[in-house]
């Protein structure tokens, strides 16, 4: 749902969905440009929740293991050209 790029990028991490809206645990839930940018991604309404940066950090590692980050390279580039896309 949301990309492990994105997740590490912006350390934040999906913690539950009901209908469409996606609620979201983040270090910083002012960040407006990851929450804009992750409803581009996702489609859905963006509920920020705020959590410690260690619990976050726990959680990427468990959903978002660094191994991944390998594979998802690609995956950032893609994101960030989409969201210029849908910007335009």
């Amino acid at each position: 749902m949301v990309p492990a790029a994105f997740a590490h990028q912006h350390h934040l991490i999906p913690i539950a969905r009901y209908h469409n809206i996606l609620t979201v645990a983040m270090e910083n839930p002012g960040d407006l440009l990851a929450i804009d940018d992750l409803k581009a991604i996702t489609g859905f309404r963006i509920q920020p929740a705020v959590a410690l940066s260690t619990e976050i950090s726990n959680a990427l590692a468990t959903y978002y293991p660094e191994a991944a980050n390998e594979n998802e390279a690609k995956s950032a580039q893609t994101i960030r050209e989409l969201i210029r896309i849908v910007e335009e």
